[in-house]
């Protein structure tokens, strides 16, 4: 199976194939009457938030896959928020996480695969109060962390094993609509195949 995650010309789309067939769920975003559009940080969380439901919609045709959101009880919407997501990073504070749920422990997942943007060279907030709350669960973890510089951002993957009961098996590093994107993210998709496959 491959996931594809798209969030261009103020859609958001999410599709996966099995090199078969597939199914894509987009929605485009909401834009208030009489406004041209969305600031960049307004449009990105507009996009976040609209993950999931999508997600979702997507998977229910696919069992045996499941894709959770993690969020905090901080309100990230805005400038403010924008602002307030990069000074949490770089103190490396948590706030408590809404509530989610799994169909099984997850520590009885063949392979965990959690996603991160990356905020002021460290993992996300909400990413870091899960590990440090359930990472010791993981027993088999891949990480996908999303950048907009050109630095890889790889020490990324070091913070987020440090809460984690082993090392990370994969992981990948993509900076959307940069040169070598599809490439790095279709290395990954083949790469989790074949650890699922021989594990």
């Amino acid at each position: 199976m491959v996931l594809g995650f798209d969030t261009s010309n103020y859609t958001t789309s999410v599709a996966i194939s099995d090199g078969v067939g597939g199914k894509n769920c987009s929605r485009l975003l909401d834009v208030r009457p009489g406004e041209l559009g969305l600031r960049q940080s307004d449009a990105l969380f507009a996009h976040v938030k609209r993950l999931p439901e999508l997600a979702r919609a997507l998977f229910a045709e696919y069992p045996g896959a499941e894709i959770t959101a993690i969020t905090d009880d901080c309100d990230r919407s805005g400038w403010r928020g924008y602002m307030r997501c990069g000074m949490d990073a770089m103190k490396t504070s948590t706030r408590p996480l809404q509530p989610f749920e799994t169909e099984k422990p997850l520590g009885a997942y063949k392979l965990v695969i959690v996603g991160s943007p990356v905020w002021a060279g460290r993992c996300a907030s909400p990413i870091r109060a899960l590990l440090k709350r359930r990472g010791l669960e993981m027993e088999n973890v891949a990480y996908v962390v999303t950048r907009s510089t050109t630095q890889r951002s790889e020490e990324v993957y070091d913070q987020m094993d440090m809460y984690t009961g082993q090392a990370h098996r994969l992981a990948v590093s993509l900076r959307p609509d940069s040169e070598g994107y599809e490439f790095w993210r279709n290395d990954f998709v083949q790469n989790v195949r074949r650890l699922l496959e021989n594990d």
